[in-house]
């Protein structure tokens, strides 16, 4: 049987192609965080159906719950006319307790009433 000559970096080919996948395996074994692993925000658990901004993409949870943590540690969920201070959330009953910090200093326009109602139901 005829030897038929191999050029010398044919046989490198697949030892790249070997080195990348072990590589790409051991990043991958050593990112063991997971994007949408429960963050805190203050004393609160942010979680599914909660996303934390800064901390969770956005596909962590609905849109209508993206939860801002400022500096003192409180949670917050806006809409376009209010901002509302999460108090609460608990995750066994699928509700959470808020206050709208708009209101905090006791009055309470009744022109500036609105439904207060989430868009969660367009995403479900």
């Amino acid at each position: 049987m005829p030897v038929c000559p191999v050029p010398a970096g044919a046989g490198l080919c697949p030892a790249i192609l070997l080195l990348l996948t072990l590589l790409a395996n051991s990043n991958a074994a050593l990112n063991t965080t997971t994007p949408c692993a429960p963050a805190s925000c203050g004393g609160l658990a942010i979680a599914y159906p909660f996303w934390l901004s800064g901390t969770h993409p956005p596909e962590c949870g609905y849109q209508a719950f993206q939860v801002a943590c400022d500096k003192q540690g409180r949670a917050s969920l806006m809409n376009s006319i209010w901002t509302y201070q999460i108090m609460d959330i608990f995750f066994k009953n699928s509700s959470f307790r808020a206050r709208n910090v708009q209101l905090l200093d006791g009055t309470c326009n009744i022109e500036l009433s609105v439904n207060a109602s989430s868009d969660i139901g367009l995403f479900i």
